[in-house]
């Protein structure tokens, strides 16, 4: 993650830290999330309108990841499919011919301000790789992130 970082939600979250760390988290939370969102809007025209919005306004936080699926087709094309609940709605999240796949845990973490067995969806970065290849990485409240990279408006969304 570039703008929301792991680091920064931690800090604003320690109850045990001097205010002024906090405050300066904070800061930089706001001025981070300023500088992404000016990103986000370049992005208008390489998004399917209907995800550019969803994004734009509320993303899917607090969401639970309730499945990952990667369908291998062929040495070239793989899709990868998230399935999010919020216990009263399920949707899919797609991406079709992706380039690149990351998941990561944060196991080597000592502190984790949230339980580590949840996999909250808390914020979420959509930012341009060049021309055509944008990157989706989203941050959980465990710690772990996925990133994935795909070309432009290779993203779907469904209600399920």
């Amino acid at each position: 993650m570039k703008y929301f970082t792991y680091d920064l939600i931690s800090t604003m979250n320690h109850g045990g830290l001097n205010r002024e760390i906090i405050e300066e988290a904070e800061q930089q939370w706001n001025d981070n999330g300023s500088l992404y969102w000016k990103s986000y809007k370049n992005l208008i025209n390489r998004l399917p309108t209907h995800i550019y919005n969803r994004f734009i306004k509320f993303g899917f936080h607090d969401y639970e990841l309730e499945k990952l699926t990667i369908d291998h087709i062929s040495l070239f094309n793989t899709n990868i499919d998230l399935i999010l609940t919020d216990e009263r709605k399920l949707w899919k999240l797609s991406f079709d011919d992706i380039q690149t796949f990351k998941f990561k845990h944060l196991y080597q973490n000592s502190y984790r301000i949230f339980a580590p067995t949840t996999d909250s969806w808390l914020q979420e970065e959509f930012l341009s790789v060049d021309d055509e290849t944008i990157s989706f990485e989203v941050l959980f409240s465990s710690g772990a992130n996925i990133q994935i990279y795909f070309k432009d408006k290779n993203i779907k969304m469904e209600q399920l």
